[in-house]
């Protein structure tokens, strides 16, 4: 049975992220180091579709730098939020 009074939610949410073709495999690995992230190939080569997890707002903001910040990321856009 879940104790609610200790529940706390948490975010999920799902962005696309556009990489420079050459540097797919290292941001993959990369990627696949984080707990917190869970990165899904996509059928167009060039997205990849990325599942994030985080406690609180600030979690959220660097774990979101992380990504944004990795070489050969172009940009990161999130398409989904929730609290769960």
């Amino acid at each position: 049975m879940i104790d609610l009074k200790s529940w706390q939610p948490m975010v999920i949410k799902s962005f696309l992220l556009y990489f420079l073709p050459k540097n797919k495999e290292e941001i993959i690995k990369s990627l696949a180091q984080y707990s917190f992230c869970e990165v899904l190939p996509s059928t167009n080569k060039n997205v990849l579709i990325i599942t994030l997890e985080s406690e609180d707002p600030q979690a959220e903001k660097i774990r979101i730098s992380t990504i944004e910040n990795l070489p050969g990321v172009e940009s990161l856009m999130m398409t989904f939020g929730a609290s769960v």
